[in-house]
């Protein structure tokens, strides 16, 4: 790497802090780097998620983020006020993908509804109708059984 494309990187680290050693990383390292309302600020609860639903005991061991779990897509609805988090197992066949519910609620995305790929409208009261709709064009909204 020559000198120059040091300082300016050294420089891109400075002025947009720790957007910037992201984008050191992927300088000295390579590949994608992410610098949207990232997933990283997913990450735990989604783990949180997955976790719960995974367990019956009190204190699941969680699953980890990259090893267990990745976040494939997010899908921001109402001013980042809820997100649609799509999720895939790392290991093929070790879970089905999923999507996940979230809601902003003190500055931390909340789980409202998830993991699932099958959701029945009447869980989705609550739930903004612009994810409903998409959801429902993706096919994962379902009619609740006649009783």
């Amino acid at each position: 790497m020559s000198k120059k494309k040091l300082i300016i990187i050294i420089i891109v680290v400075l002025v947009i802090g720790g957007e910037g050693l992201l984008l050191l990383r992927k300088a000295i390292l390579g590949g994608t780097t992410n610098l949207g309302p990232s997933q990283n600020s997913l990450g735990s609860q989604v783990a949180k998620s997955l976790g719960n639903a995974n367990s019956s005991t009190a204190s699941p061991t969680l699953p980890v983020e990259d090893k267990d779990f990745s976040i494939d897509s997010t899908k921001y609805f109402d001013n980042n006020t809820w997100v649609l988090v799509h999720v895939v197992p790392v290991t093929p066949n070790a879970a089905e993908p999923a999507y996940i519910i979230m809601h902003k609620q003190n500055n931390t995305y909340q789980t409202v509804l998830g993991p699932g790929s099958d959701f029945p409208s009447n869980t989705l009261q609550g739930v903004p109708s612009d994810i409903v709709k998409y959801l429902t064009s993706l096919g994962f909204v379902s009619q609740p059984a006649s009783q």
